[in-house]
């Protein structure tokens, strides 16, 4: 414990100082150390050619399309949305499908660390809405301890063990995320520099977790390989910032720091990305009147719209674009038709009149993308149970509607 609060006070030093020079390369001292890029080309290709290092898949088949796999390192992913359209759902979702499933290589599963920094809530909304999701529990019990008003004890104890459950999940890879929540977050004040101190400490503590785990000898033979595989890896942590206008730019002399969005500050989470040789989620809310945020910076940027409507407008978009498509390459005519004869299907499969959990639709469309994939995908939001379920565009239509039939009409 002495070692390790040592290396923090350590890193909290070097931070210091790292700050006070702006981090701004230094020449080099000389004249050999200048060095043509042709000298670094081969390491770099070593490292590309040898890595089977994966990326990070997500609960979205077209999320990772447009991320070529998934989340990857010294990368930034920005999900923005207007005020309650569910990014914050959307983002603690996805960290916790990333703690829960790690990635994968070759033969073995690594745990991934993630960092949650959420600057609206508190620790306990997030339990609670982690929760309602695993347990497919309306929120509103949980939030509302109606499980109290029950009159039926069977009804009653059916609530209480799928809460039991549902914890008991939660709590299996609950230990790959460390979660800073409104009272450490400091809305306003909280700096990316914060940020990365925060990080470092919990990757060191996440490997050190994981170092005791296995010298208290796991029973598990599996387990143990797995451990002693991903202690020789470096750890792939995954930052998720929610929200980016609730955070402080270092350099920024205003005594609050409730700014609008700001590029220095993008750019500096991208920075940090590649500093700490992991992945920066980023979480921004966007004015009403922005129709194409572009968030400076970023590898790339989708945006998130939920409603009764959504379907409506991807047609009306779709009708719209069928003059221009014309004119386009054969392999994009097809595959807009595609996603025209999908969202078609899609409406009249009425996926919505499933009263569980209060759905509604939800478009993610992507607006920029380094790497020029761009497909824009569709899910269902349940908002009571805090979760988003992915639409499959598929033509078989037993597939693409079994999902969101009530759970006494599905067959096998």
């Amino acid at each position: 414990m002495a070692t390790i609060e040592k290396d923090q006070e350590s890193m909290s030093q070097s931070d210091s100082a790292d700050e006070t020079q702006a981090e701004i390369p230094q020449a080099p001292k000389h004249p050999s150390e200048a060095l043509p890029f042709s000298e670094q080309t081969s390491d770099l290709l070593r490292d590309l050619i040898e890595s089977k290092e994966r990326s990070i898949p997500t609960f979205s088949e077209g999320l990772d399309y447009n991320l070529n796999g998934g989340l990857r390192r010294k990368t930034l992913v920005t999900i923005t949305s207007e005020n309650g359209e569910g990014k914050t759902t959307f983002g603690w979702q996805l960290a916790q499908h990333v703690a829960e499933n790690g990635r994968t290589e070759g033969e073995f599963s690594i745990p991934t660390p993630v960092m949650y920094v959420s600057m609206e809530m508190a620790r306990s909304t997030l339990f609670n809405k982690a929760l309602s999701r695993l347990g497919r529990i309306d929120g509103g019990v949980l939030s509302g301890r109606q499980w109290l008003d029950i009159e039926e004890v069977d009804e009653k104890e059916r609530v209480l063990k799928d809460i039991v459950k549902a914890n008991h999940r939660l709590t299996k890879f609950a230990r790959h995320i460390r979660v800073i929540d409104i009272r450490e977050a400091r809305p306003g004040r909280m700096t990316i520099r914060d940020i990365r101190n925060q990080a470092r400490a919990f990757r060191q503590a996440h490997h050190v977790r994981m170092e005791n785990e296995l010298m208290s000898g796991s029973p598990d033979p599996q387990r143990r390989q797995q451990l002693m595989f991903a202690l020789e890896k470096d750890p792939h942590l995954v930052i998720f910032v929610d929200h980016l206008q609730l955070l402080r730019n270092t350099n920024d002399p205003s005594p609050q720091g409730y700014l609008d969005h700001d590029a220095a500050m993008t750019y500096d989470l991208k920075h940090l990305a590649v500093r700490l040789n992991c992945t920066v989620v980023a979480l921004s809310q966007i004015p009403v009147s922005e129709e194409r945020p572009l968030i400076h910076g970023a590898d790339m940027t989708a945006v998130l719209r939920t409603g009764y409507s959504v379907i409506e407008d991807k047609l009306k978009a779709f009708s719209e674009a069928s003059q221009e498509m014309k004119g386009a390459a054969e392999e994009d005519r097809e595959e807009w038709e595609r996603d025209r004869s999908g969202h078609r299907r899609l409406k009249s499969q009425k996926p919505l009149q499933a009263e569980e959990g209060s759905p509604v639709f939800a478009a993610l469309d992507v607006e920029k993308n380094r790497e020029g994939r761009t497909r824009d995908t569709l899910f269902v939001w349940r908002r009571a149970f805090h979760e988003f379920e992915e639409v499959a565009m598929e033509s078989d239509e037993s597939k693409s509607l079994r999902r969101f039939l009530p759970w006494e009409q599905k067959t096998p």
